[in-house]
C-alpha cells in the first residue's frame, strides 16, 4: 500500500516536537513531511550561513503544490497574530488542517507579533474557530488561554505534550554526586549568567554546560575560570545527551520571562528526569506543568533559582532518592510512544 502523508508547517521548524506524531502517524503507514515558511526569514538565514538555500529551495516549491496536490493532512505551527497566517490559509483551503500551538498568552500580552490590527485580530478568531479541523495545544494552560479567549471551545482542543524519541535504560538508583547540568540555548533569557555567578562560589558542586548561543564566550571564560565549571560545546542528539544526564544529579532551568517570551515547555526538563535527573527550574508555564513541586523537581520564583540550588545541595541521600525516583517516573511518561496516543484525532 502506498504510504499517505501529512505535511508539517512550521514558522521555523521544530522536528523534535512531532516525534509522538511521527510514531503515530507510522502505525497508520502516513509518512511525514516537515516544511518551513517563513521564506523571508530563512532566505536572511541562508545569507548568514545558518540555513541551506537547498532546503529553502524545497521548502519554497513545496508552498507553490500545495494547491494543486490531492487533500492531506496538514499539520501548521505558527505564532499567534503572525501576517503570514493570511497567506498559508489561501494555500491550504483545499487541505484538513489542524493547529499546534503552545502559546500561552491569547489576550494580547507577551507577544511575538504584538498587533491591534481588526482584521487581522478577526483573521485569527476565524482560523481557530471555524478554519481548522482541531487544535493541539502543548500545555494546559494553553487550552485554558485559547477557551478564556474565544479562540475556540473545550471540545476542539487535545492537550498532547512533547516528548524524546530514544529508548532510555533508566536507572533507578542514581545518587547525588552534586552535579548540576543546563542543556540548552545559551542566551541572556535562560539565565546563563545568574547560574555562572551562583556556581563561582559553590565550589563543592559542579555545572555542566551543553549548548550554543550568544553567551558561549562568557560560559568558556567562567569555564577556564573555575575548576567547577564545564562547558561542553554542543551535543546534537538526545542519544549523545544522555551519558551527561547520567553523571549528573540535577538538571537546571533558570528562564527569565521577557516581553514576548517564556518558557513554554522544557525539552531538557523531560529528558534530564527520563534520566532521574532532578529538574530545578523557574516556575514558567512548561516547567509547572511537567513538575511537581517538592516531588519530582524543585521550582523557583524568578529571581531565586540559588535558592532551589541550596535546598538541592542540602538533601539527604535518601530524599535525593526519592526526587530521583519520582522525577525517573515523570520523565517516562514523555516517551514519544506514551503520547502519541493524544495525537490520535488527526485519524478519526
Amino acid at each position: 500500500m502506498k504510504s499517505k502523508k501529512i505535511y508539517i508547517y512550521h514558522e521555523y521548524g521544530a522536528v523534535s516536537h512531532y516525534y509522538a506524531l511521527c510514531a503515530l502517524a507510522k502505525k497508520y503507514n502516513y509518512s511525514v513531511c516537515f516544511y518551513e515558511f517563513d521564506l523571508f526569514f530563512l532566505l536572511k538565514q541562508c545569507i548568514k550561513n545558518k540555513y541551506s538555500y537547498i532546503k529553502l529551495c524545497a521548502d519554497f516549491f513545496a508552498l507553490l503544490k500545495m494547491p494543486f496536490i490531492r487533500k492531506s493532512k496538514i499539520v501548521i505551527g505558527i505564532a499567534p497574530f503572525n501576517p503570514l497566517l493570511k497567506i498559508m490559509m489561501i494555500i491550504l483551503k483545499k487541505h484538513e488542517v489542524y493547529y499546534h500551538t503552545s502559546c500561552t498568552y491569547w489576550d494580547h500580552t507577551c507577544m511575538i507579533y504584538p498587533t491591534t490590527n481588526k482584521k487581522l485580530i478577526s483573521k485569527w478568531y476565524f482560523f481557530t474557530n471555524n478554519y481548522v479541523r482541531h487544535i493541539f495545544a502543548v500545555t494546559n494552560k494553553t487550552k485554558e488561554e485559547l477557551i478564556n479567549n474565544k479562540f475556540s471551545i473545550p471540545e476542539k482542543i487535545t492537550v498532547v505534550a512533547h516528548s524524546y524519541n530514544e529508548v532510555i535504560d533508566f536507572n533507578a538508583n542514581k545518587t547525588n554526586n552534586k552535579v548540576f547540568i543546563y542543556v540548552g540555548r545559551i542566551i541572556p533569557e535562560k539565565g546563563i549568567q545568574e547560574l555562572l555567578d551562583i556556581f563561582k562560589n559553590k565550589r563543592n558542586a559542579k555545572l555542566i554546560i551543553i549548548g550554543n548561543g550568544a553567551n558561549v564566550e562568557l560560559v568558556k571564560e567562567y569555564a577556564k575560570k573555575y575548576n567547577n565549571i564545564t562547558y561542553v560545546g554542543y551535543v546534537k542528539g538526545l542519544k549523545n545527551l544522555i551519558p551527561y544526564y547520567r553523571k549528573s544529579s540535577f538538571l537546571l532551568l533558570n528562564s527569565h520571562r521577557t516581553h514576548s517570551w517564556e518558557e513554554l515547555f522544557g525539552i531538557s526538563i523531560i529528558e534530564g528526569m527520563a534520566c532521574g535527573c532532578v529538574p530545578i527550574t523557574t516556575d514558567h508555564p512548561g516547567p509547572k506543568e511537567i513538575i511537581t513541586n517538592n516531588v519530582d523537581g524543585i521550582i523557583c520564583k524568578e529571581g531565586y533559582i540559588c535558592d532551589g540550588i541550596n535546598r538541592a545541595l542540602c538533601l539527604s541521600d535518601k530524599d535525593y532518592f526519592k526526587y530521583s525516583k519520582s522525577a525517573l517516573n515523570t520523565g517516562k511518561k514523555y516517551y514519544c510512544k506514551n503520547i502519541a496516543k493524544y495525537w490520535n484525532r488527526i485519524f478519526l
